[in-house]
């Protein structure tokens, strides 16, 4: 299976040490992987990585469908080729929400 790149809403939450977000916060992110599986473990590690716990991920999609069918914001299209080109998945702008 051809690697393209997908788009997904991320919930996360922060943990002791996190220095990206102080509260629950939601994310699109964007990675160059085979499939939604792959994506999921590679927004699971990134999160690890910088003291996150993934709470859900929603809207899961190929970037090339929600493209055709929905406006995508340019810092995502950019986000999206340097996820091409680098290999690396990218994280949009954090939105904080208070936890229920």
């Amino acid at each position: 299976m051809m690697k393209r790149v997908w788009i997904g809403l991320v919930h996360l939450r922060p943990e002791r040490g996190c220095e990206l977000i102080k509260e629950n916060s939601f994310v699109q992110v964007v990675a160059f992987v085979k499939d939604a599986v792959e994506f999921s473990g590679e927004v699971k590690a990134a999160a690890e990585h910088y003291k996150m716990t993934v709470v859900g991920i929603e809207d899961l999609e190929p970037f090339e469908d929600r493209h055709r069918s929905h406006l995508v914001a340019a810092e995502l299209k950019t986000k999206a080729e340097e996820a091409k080109e680098t290999g690396y998945l990218r994280f949009g702008t954090f939105h904080s929400y208070r936890a229920e």
